[in-house]
């Protein structure tokens, strides 16, 4: 392979990395979910509801928040599901199983239909990164630093899985990027 494109935290390794957007997580449910279970007001909320878990998340049953004051708070929640796909968690909230904190990309196209909306948008939760990786060496071809570059331009700022989102209650914290 030529490139790799990573999400998360980069790990230690001989290969170069750029950095490509933000991937923001975000905490969203379906609106029939919310009807019946009702719509959490602040974190500690969440000790009432069926949070979902990505089984590959070490802090899965833990979710942490940024309040308006700045200050970190922890919420231990628990699910009656927990899954190692996006997907099939993705899947389960729009069913009305419970809530989701998965990355916005899996999010934002749902939230656009309306069938899942952005729950607790005043707390933000920390933020991804989607990385470029490539072999070290000689530097890239012309090709893949053109790829690169690419990737990294059409992603600057707001990525473009998040574009407009904010009319449809997307509309957690950000940080742009230039």
């Amino acid at each position: 392979y030529d490139v790799a494109i990573r999400i998360g935290v980069p790990v230690a390794s001989s290969l170069i990395t750029r950095l490509l957007a933000p991937a923001r997580l975000m905490i969203a449910g379906s609106p029939a979910y919310l009807r019946t279970a009702g719509m959490p007001k602040v974190p500690q909320d969440l000790k009432r509801h069926n949070c979902l878990g990505y089984s590959y998340w070490s802090l899965r049953d833990e979710w942490h928040f940024t309040t308006p004051d700045g200050r970190v708070e922890r919420v231990k929640v628990k699910g009656s599901l927990v899954a190692n796909n996006g997907d099939a968690l993705r899947a389960a909230a729009i069913a009305g199983v419970g809530l989701i904190q998965v990355p916005t990309f899996s999010l934002c196209e749902d939230m656009r239909r309306g069938r899942l909306v952005q729950v607790l948008a005043d707390y933000p939760i920390r933020e991804l990164t989607v990385h470029a990786l490539y072999a070290p060496g000689a530097a890239p071809n012309a090709k893949l630093r053109a790829f690169i570059d690419l990737l990294a331009k059409a992603w600057a700022g707001v990525p473009p899985w998040e574009r407009g989102l904010e009319e449809k209650g997307g509309k957690g914290k950000r940080k742009r990027r230039g």
